[in-house]
């Protein structure tokens, strides 16, 4: 791309514009990309087996979720009402057995190689 062809400044993607009037809440969205939910990009997933699926492009269609939201004043379908995650998070583990369960399976990432080191390490001396 030629150098004078190249953005100097970041650009917005999307704008939101709200506008009160004796009307009434006059609301508009445009986003600077003609392609962003083209059903090839928002559609497009993989199989994570059991019968769930996960985007490839999430952001997609949680822009799509939260601009509808928006438009439409329904504040309670934002900041977390509305979910992408086709794969809910676990939501109902306290922190004890979340920090519980991320140690242990840090320390077997961390330790497991090494045991299996020393297990082979072990065999072979054996045989020599």
């Amino acid at each position: 791309m030629p150098e004078s062809k190249r953005l100097k400044e970041a650009l917005p993607v999307c704008v939101l514009a709200e506008r009160s009037g004796p009307a009434g809440t006059q609301r508009v969205a445009v986003v600077a990309s003609g392609g962003w939910l083209l059903s090839s990009l928002a559609d497009l997933s993989d199989s994570l087996g059991g019968g769930r699926t996960a985007l490839v492009n999430p952001g997609n269609r949680e822009l799509l979720l939260a601009t509808v939201a928006w438009l439409a004043d329904r504040k309670d379908l934002l900041d977390g009402g509305i979910s992408g995650r086709e794969v809910p998070r676990i939501e109902a583990l306290a922190d004890g057995p979340r920090r519980g369960w991320v140690f242990g399976y840090g320390g077997a990432l961390v330790l497991g190689p090494i045991v299996a080191g020393a297990v082979v390490l072990a065999g072979r001396r054996r045989r020599a």
